[in-house]
């Protein structure tokens, strides 16, 4: 927030909301820039009062709209990795919105509640800086702890505010997500119905494959076929093995009717000639016989001729025989020529067909190179499709993501403005503690000290709070002090007090001031005891982390480690209390010697507490207290 004088626009604002009409409910965005205009916090109150407010309404219009794309009948459609990020983004901004409009109060449901805090807390679980507030805890009582610091934090209505404006922001995502996928969509619907006619031109019930295949059927009935593929055996087709039958035919007709036209005709002809010729000689025999012969057959008989009777009997059989084959012989010639014609026109038919077939194979070819070359061009719409999708859903995965960082990016935020708020509440201790000191050696090292740990800038100088802190894990031991009128004094000083004179020393005190101030165990002992509470919190602040268990076992050894931890606890019934929600109730007897207690308590135990003092989350409300 803004330093310095209120601008006009400020004080407006805090004008404004000082107006507004009383009974505001607690811990509400208005009541908090009310206190900050009291306080004259006037940039705070501002900036409260400046806050965009995201229309939510808008944003739940735009939710559905962001995922997924439409196909060309205007439905939607989601992968399933869509379909989860879609209720995802809408449960997360119900529960932001929950909590942005609410706060973390008895309003809130139960769900939007887990939600921000669960979130919260796992920013705190999982900070670097935090680590050590969680050591000696188990997992269960570490995930409550952090839970209950998340939901202390998410009582400010500052993180309200933030996240609304950061819906906002996200929902500026008015601008939607950029749909490339819907009008790809549309074109791939039409390539694909494009593809589907010409694949029923290829492959239809009336298609250039159909007509093929069944000619190709027709014409391999004139031809020899493998059957079964492979088997070496070949069978005739149906009309391959007619003309064949018809050939064979047409031979044998050929044959029967040379054997009548040159063999027996003729010889039934010359038959026929020899018998007629036969009957004139026995009938000019007859003619020329004497007169009053009696028996005519025994006269011709003994001429050596038959009877005319006998003659004619068989030149009537004879003639009968040669008309039966002269009809056969017609016969013959028909059914030769009929084999030929037939075999011909099969013949004819058979060329026909692979004409036709040779036309029906170019007209499939190019009506399949068509139908594939629509196919190819719908794949690669499709795969455009599918990348394009595939970058829509990266798109919303982000956006989603989006959403999902408000409440951990806040928290994070929150969390270093809270390490340096402490530092800063450290450093105005340090100031406060140096200028109210009266002894005027004390004072000299408490001003020097503070310019140790925190810069002119206000960040802690990491480097010198680091060497200090190991310096508090020494051994103790005799410290020699030289002092300027010759003696040489002795004191045994542990790591805590070895450490207050090194700073001493580096602060160019003499040993003589040194002395003088440390020889006193008491007040040794109270400036180590501050000195130690002083590093460890800036160094814990500062993002640093205690190296092992064993530091933390030497810091519970060590008095000026129990003496520290004893020291902030007095009369913090507060503290107590969250020691006692930490570590267990009863684990420490409040009543009794708290000093000799830390010492016995399990070092677990004894680290929970220590980061409740001196490096828990909790620093910053212990230090306003």
């Amino acid at each position: 927030m803004a330093d310095g004088a209120p601008t006009p626009e400020m004080i407006k604002a805090g004008q404004e909301a000082v107006a507004r009409p009383a009974g505001l409910a607690a811990g509400s965005v208005e009541q908090q820039i009310i206190k900050d205009v009291k306080n004259a916090n006037m940039a705070e109150a501002y900036n409260l009062m400046a806050g965009k407010q995201p229309d939510y309404a808008a944003i739940d219009r735009l939710i559905p709209n962001n995922f997924g794309y439409k196909d060309h009948t205007g439905v939607a459609q989601l992968t399933p990795t869509e379909g989860a990020l879609l209720t995802e983004a809408q449960q997360i901004k119900n529960y932001l919105q929950e909590y942005a409009t609410k706060g973390l109060n008895a309003g809130l449901s139960a769900n939007a509640r887990d939600y921000v805090v669960n979130n919260y807390a796992q920013v705190i679980l999982t900070s670097p800086q935090l680590a050590d507030r969680f050591v000696g805890m188990s997992p269960g009582l570490a995930i409550t702890e952090a839970r209950r610091i998340a939901a202390e934090h998410l009582k400010d209505p500052r993180l309200q505010r933030q996240v609304a404006e950061q819906i906002a922001q996200i929902a500026d995502i008015a601008k939607p997500i950029e749909d490339k996928v819907t009008p790809v969509e549309e074109e791939l619907h039409r390539l694909r119905q494009e593809e589907q006619r010409l694949k029923d031109l290829y492959d239809g019930t009336d298609g250039a494959k159909g007509k093929h295949d069944k000619k190709e059927t027709q014409v391999k009935e004139y031809i020899q076929t493998e059957q079964p593929s492979g088997s070496g055996t070949f069978v005739d087709g149906v009309k391959l093995a007619r003309i064949k039958a018809l050939e064979s035919s047409k031979a044998a007709a050929e044959a029967q009717r040379t054997n009548l036209e040159n063999t027996i005709i003729p010889g039934l002809t010359d038959d026929l000639a020899n018998l007629q010729s036969e009957l004139r000689a026995s009938l000019d025999a007859i003619g020329s016989a004497p007169t009053g012969t009696a028996n005519m057959t025994a006269y011709l008989t003994s001429l050596g001729l038959r009877a005319t009777t006998t003659i004619q009997t068989e030149i009537t059989a004879k003639q009968g025989e040669l008309r039966g084959k002269r009809t056969d012989l017609s016969v013959k010639v028909r059914e030769s020529k009929e084999a030929e014609t037939e075999a011909n026109q099969l013949r004819e038919e058979k060329q026909r067909y692979e004409a036709e077939l040779k036309e029906l194979e170019t007209k499939m070819e190019k009506a399949k190179e068509a139908w594939e070359k629509a196919k190819d061009t719908g794949d690669k719409k499709e795969t455009e499709r599918n990348r394009l999708w595939t970058q829509k859903e990266t798109a919303e995965t982000q956006w989603v993501d989006q959403l999902r960082k408000i409440i951990p990016e806040i928290s994070a935020g929150e969390l270093q403005k809270a390490m340096q708020t402490g530092v800063n509440k450290a450093k105005e201790i340090m100031d406060k503690r140096t200028e109210e000191e009266k002894d005027s050696g004390k004072k000299r090292f408490w001003e020097f000290e503070k310019q140790q740990y925190i810069g002119p800038d206000g960040k802690p100088i990491k480097g010198t709070i680091n060497t200090d802190r190991l310096s508090l894990m020494r051994a103790g031991t005799d410290y020699q002090f030289t002092l300027s009128n010759g003696n040489v004094e002795r004191i045994f000083l542990n790591g805590a007090e070895q450490t207050l004179v090194d700073v001493m020393v580096r602060g160019g005190m003499t040993n003589d001031a040194i002395y003088n101030l440390v020889k006193d165990p008491t007040t040794r002992a109270e400036m180590s005891v501050t000195l130690a509470q002083d590093i460890l919190t800036t160094f814990l602040w500062s993002g640093g982390r205690l190296s092992n268990q064993g530091e933390v076992i030497a810091i519970q050894r060590s008095d000026w480690g129990k003496g520290m931890v004893a020291k902030a606890m007095a009369g913090r019934t507060d503290l107590q209390a969250q020691v006692d929600a930490v570590i267990g109730k009863d684990v420490l007897k409040w009543d009794k010697d708290i000093l000799a207690q830390l010492g016995k308590i399990d070092w677990t135990k004894f680290a929970a507490i220590l980061f409740l003092i001196v490096g828990g989350f909790t620093l910053f409300s212990i230090l306003k207290k």
